[in-house]
């Protein structure tokens, strides 16, 4: 096995430049073009909001991050809170990948990272649930129809419950 402080190899420097390239290129596609872009992996339908009318912990994100991109922090921030930190680490990642494919060296050691993150799994998802609950209380009583489809029962008697 390599230490991390050796030079990276060219097969190792390409794969980080291509890998910033792939993550730039989809910042670069968030940025500057609509939202609601005719990907199937992009508008496919929420099972949770379709049954309930309400946003999901997730709902919004793409928006939010093409809001987050294009300038508007404000839009961002109704559509998903969570587009920020999701943003601000593509852009890391990024720029990391491109400092080892141009320098050659390592910044950070990525197994390392990626062990540590998994350990984090289950706090990362009761942080997400926890979320969840503001997001759909938020998007409701704003009367945010980007997120909420009052038409849907559920969603309509939770507004009603809100509103007394």
């Amino acid at each position: 096995m390599r230490s991390s402080r050796a030079p990276l190899t060219v097969q190792e420097r390409w794969i980080r430049a291509g890998i910033a390239a792939i993550l730039a290129l989809v910042l670069a596609i968030a940025a500057f073009t609509q939202p609601r872009i005719s990907l199937p992996f992009i508008n496919a339908p929420c099972g949770f909001h379709g049954l309930t009318g309400l946003p999901c912990a997730l709902c919004g994100g793409t928006r939010a991050a093409h809001a987050l991109l294009r300038g508007d922090p404000a839009r961002a921030a109704t559509l998903n809170l969570l587009a920020f930190p999701a943003v601000v680490a593509l852009v890391l990642v990024g720029l990391i990948l491109l400092v080892e494919a141009v320098t050659g060296r390592n910044l950070a050691h990525w197994l390392t990272l990626g062990k540590i993150a998994s350990r984090w799994i289950p706090f990362a998802v009761v942080l997400l649930i926890a979320w969840w609950i503001p997001h759909i209380l938020l998007a409701v009583r704003s009367g945010n129809t980007d997120l909420v489809d009052f038409k849907n029962p559920v969603a309509a008697a939770l507004r009603d419950r809100l509103a007394k």
